[in-house]
C-alpha cells in the first residue's frame, strides 16, 4: 500500500515536515495563480500584484488587523474549508491525532495563509482565520474517513477504478503530488525556475536614447527547465 493512502500508527514527524514543504510549494504556485484571475474575484488590483512594494504592503495589511472580507462565497465557504480539510489530513496522515492535527491547520491557514502569502495583497479575513480551520477540521476528517473507505472498497467509487482514482486524489491532493515529485526525483528529474523583472520600455525615437519608463507597471517573467 502506499505511503500516502494510509495513516501512521505513530506521530511520524519527518514525514509531516517533507508534507509541509509540499505544501509550502503548492501555496506559492497558487497565488501565482490567484495573480492571473480576474479582479472582480480575488480583489487584488494592480498595485496589489505589483513586485514594487510587496513588503510594505504586507507590513501594512498585517498590522492593520483583519477585516470581514468580501470575496464570492464560493471562496470563502467552499474552497477555504476545502483547503483547511487538505491541512488536517496532511497532519493525520502523519499519525497526529484530531486535536493535534486542527492544531497544525489553524497554523498553516492562520500564520502561513492568511498573515503569510495572502497578506501579500490584502488584509487578513475575519471568516477566513475561523472557517478555514474549525469548517476544515470537520470536512478532513470526513475526507480521511472517506479516503480510508474508498481504499478498502479496492480503491474504486461506483465500481470504478477511475473515479476511484480522482476521488482519492481529491481527498489528499498534497500526499498525491508529494508521490508524484518524490519519484521524480528518484529518477533524476531535475527542475529550474528562473526569474526576471521586466519593466515596459518606450518605443525608441530618433537621436533620443531609450529609457526605462518609471509610469509603466512591472511584471516578472518566469522560465521553468525540466531535465529527465
Amino acid at each position: 500500500m502506499p505511503r500516502y493512502r494510509v495513516s501512521a500508527e505513530e506521530k511520524d514527524w519527518p514525514y509531516l515536515k517533507t508534507q509541509s514543504y509540499t505544501i509550502l510549494g503548492l501555496s506559492v504556485a497558487t497565488a501565482g495563480l490567484m495573480t492571473l484571475l480576474p479582479e472582480s474575484i480575488t480583489h487584488w488590483g494592480t498595485q496589489e500584484r505589483s513586485p514594487d512594494s510587496v513588503a510594505q504592503k504586507w507590513l501594512d495589511n498585517v498590522t492593520s488587523g483583519p477585516v470581514w472580507d468580501e470575496d464570492d462565497h464560493f471562496l470563502n465557504y467552499v474552497t477555504h474549508p476545502y483547503f483547511g480539510g487538505v491541512y488536517y489530513t496532511t497532519a493525520r496522515h502523519a499519525g497526529f491525532d484530531i486535536w493535534e492535527s486542527f492544531l497544525y491547520s489553524a497554523a498553516l491557514s492562520t500564520f502561513y495563509w492568511e498573515y503569510g502569502i495572502e497578506a501579500i495583497a490584502e488584509r487578513p479575513s475575519i471568516q477566513d482565520l475561523i472557517v478555514t480551520p474549525v469548517f476544515g477540521a470537520a470536512v478532513g476528517e470526513w475526507m480521511l474517513q472517506t479516503e480510508t473507505e474508498i481504499v478498502a472498497n479496492g480503491g474504486r467509487v461506483m465500481h470504478s477504478a477511475f473515479w476511484g482514482d480522482v476521488s482519492l486524489f481529491l481527498l489528499n491532493p498534497v500526499g498525491h503530488i508529494h508521490h508524484w515529485v518524490s519519484n521524480w526525483w528518484d529518477q533524476g528529474v531535475h527542475l529550474q525556475l528562473t526569474t526576471t523583472p521586466w519593466r515596459v520600455m518606450p518605443s525608441p525615437q530618433l537621436h533620443n536614447p531609450v529609457q526605462p519608463s518609471p509610469y509603466a507597471d512591472p511584471f516578472i517573467g518566469l522560465r521553468l527547465s525540466v531535465e529527465y
